[in-house]
């Protein structure tokens, strides 16, 4: 059978019986809604199952899509997995880059006192006159 081959992904196959089954519920329980406009039932007991029958179709429409745009968003990973065939990824080459050197600035001076200008003038000699 054409719908069960291997050709697409299966949630896209998912998708599309829960989107078609769900858009059938909706449009017969719309055409039961009509008639039962048109002949009023005697209880309202009938409602609640429309209505039931119709939130269940609008359910399924919304899972068909979510399955949908679930399906999508994994087929990069089907076409990978039909190419590929295995398992096992592929070994990471690596390259080796050299450290470089670390060049370490040259030290800073000793830090003495720099001479004031009252220690290192020379003492002051007699004025003659």
């Amino acid at each position: 059978m054409w719908f069960w081959s291997n050709q697409t992904s299966p949630g896209a196959r998912v998708s599309l019986f829960y989107i078609t089954i769900g858009s059938l519920i909706v449009i017969w329980t719309g055409v039961w809604f009509w008639y039962l406009w048109d002949n009023p039932p005697e209880t309202g007991t009938v409602y609640y199952y429309s209505t039931g029958a119709l939130v269940t179709g609008f359910i399924l429409l919304v899972i068909g899509f979510a399955v949908g745009a679930i399906a999508r968003g994994s087929r990069p990973a089907d076409a990978t997995q039909a190419v590929g065939g295995n398992d096992v990824p592929a070994p990471v080459a690596t390259v080796a880059v050299p450290a470089s050197p670390v060049v370490r600035p040259p030290s800073p001076p000793s830090l003495s006192p720099a001479p004031s200008a009252a220690t290192s003038a020379p003492s002051p000699s007699p004025v003659r006159r």
